[in-house]
């Protein structure tokens, strides 16, 4: 179980005991598929092996990486503070797809007083918030 929290740092915890493994670097939360987790570790997005920790691929595509990862049909979609929207492989991290969004991106890390967000896809749709925007 990966969990995050702001006093103890991000611990990697035995599901059935509960019990510390170690630690992980991510930024806003991770997504899994699979044995993968995907973490936005500063502006760089990586693919690690959820058991072993080790390192699959590595992207910093271009520029500003700041929402947490989703994962919808094999691909891993994140968002950029430069109004870009990225989809990569899941297996590879190759860049497939990015498209404008008209605003940027913001974290998905919040202050307390406003709700926090996040990319969001169903009914091949993708949703991501913008600044002040929704763009589906």
């Amino acid at each position: 179980m990966y969990a995050r929290d702001i006093v103890l740092g991000n611990l990697v915890l035995d599901a059935a005991t509960g019990a510390e493994l170690g630690s992980f670097s991510a930024g806003p939360p991770p997504a899994f598929a699979g044995s993968t987790g995907y973490f936005l570790v500063g502006d760089v997005l990586q693919a690690r092996d959820v058991s072993s920790g080790a390192l699959k691929w590595a992207s910093a595509v271009d520029g500003g990486l700041r929402s947490a990862p989703i994962i919808d049909n094999d691909y891993v979609y994140i968002g950029a503070s430069t109004g870009q929207v990225f989809a990569l492989k899941a297996s590879t991290g190759e860049k497939v797809w990015s498209g404008s969004l008209g605003a940027s991106v913001l974290s998905t890390e919040s202050p307390v007083s406003r709700p926090h967000t996040g990319l969001g896809a169903g009914d091949g749709l993708l949703v991501v918030p913008a600044s002040n925007l929704l763009v589906a």
